[in-house]
């Protein structure tokens, strides 16, 4: 996320609305277009026939405004670097022209700013460590201890249930990182032969000969033992796939959830089924899954106004 992006990061995170933004960025252009003489003229360090004989000597020597002005005995020293001060807070940082613009509180903006440049540091670091996966073989012990160490070891055991393949899994939430015992049945187990109208499997054909009974639908959402995280086994992996906005904007937002908001603490205690055995995940630890994973999805603005297909889904 770049410097600039700043104004964007306001605008998505909700700190203004678009209007807000808007209005700042045209008093912003409206005022980086305010020129030294101009100023002169508004603080009466000059008067309109100085400040044409200063714009032809200009227009002719090449040299700045300010030197010719000082060349030419109009204005002095002190008189320049006060214009200058002055044209420098014309052309303030955005954020001010919002405070001064009363779209935005000072201490709002300030908290703002560190989130923005917190983020930033976590995205830097990223670029690096991503860059560091792509050096050559002379770093490969080195880049495997910094992987384990930020994303933990991920493992896979296979084992045999009622003539299927389930496997057992290690997933690092991508919520709080915390490694969590995570259960599927492997797609190559099995196909859809059927789906009723809302696209739900309907029948199931084994690989196994002797068939199997038993439900891929009840694995299909994973939640974290520790923070409550649950989405179906995809966006469980990667929670922004099919999904417009960011990773960092979707994390920052389950985080708010789990954390800050009452209500939300509340549900996630009644519904939350924790870290259950993988031979006790019936119809009613499934359903309640479910529920928690759309209840924290529909509070993601984006995807509630954008994406609502992933929320249907």
């Amino acid at each position: 996320m770049a410097v600039s992006k700043f104004r964007k990061y306001l605008v998505d995170m909700g700190f203004i609305d678009s209007k807000d933004l808007l209005d700042a960025l045209n008093l912003q252009r409206r005022r980086k277009l305010v020129s030294l003489g101009e100023i002169a003229i508004h603080e009466k360090f000059l008067s309109a026939p100085e400040l044409i004989q200063i714009l032809d000597h200009q227009s002719t020597s090449k040299e700045k405004f300010g030197k010719v002005a000082v060349g030419l005995g109009m204005l002095n020293q002190v008189q320049l670097q006060t214009l200058v001060q002055k044209q420098k807070k014309l052309h303030s940082f955005l954020g001010s022209i919002l405070v001064e613009m009363g779209k935005i509180d000072d201490n709002v903006l300030d908290t703002a700013l560190k989130q923005f440049n917190d983020e930033k540091s976590k995205l830097i670091q990223e670029a690096r460590l991503d860059r560091f996966k792509n050096m050559r073989p002379r770093g490969w012990k080195a880049r495997k201890k910094i992987e384990r160490k930020l994303a933990g070891k991920n493992r896979e055991e296979k084992v045999k249930v009622e003539g299927s393949t389930r496997i057992v899994t290690d997933s690092v939430c991508p919520v709080c990182g915390i490694n969590g015992h995570q259960v599927y049945i492997g797609s190559s187990s099995y196909s859809v032969v059927d789906r009723d109208i809302d696209l739900k499997p309907s029948r199931y054909e084994w690989m196994e000969k002797d068939g199997c009974e038993y439900n891929p639908l009840l694995l299909g959402v994973w939640e974290c033992p520790s923070c409550h995280f649950a989405a179906d086994r995809i966006h469980f992996a990667n929670p922004v796939r099919d999904i417009k906005g960011s990773l960092n904007y979707f994390k920052k937002r389950i985080r708010q959830l789990l954390s800050t908001d009452e209500s939300a603490q509340a549900f996630v205690e009644i519904i939350s089924t924790g870290d259950v055995p993988k031979e006790d995940i019936d119809y009613i630890t499934a359903i309640k899954r479910y529920l928690l994973s759309v209840y924290l999805l529909k509070d993601i603005a984006i995807v509630a106004k954008r994406d609502s297909l992933v929320l249907g889904r």
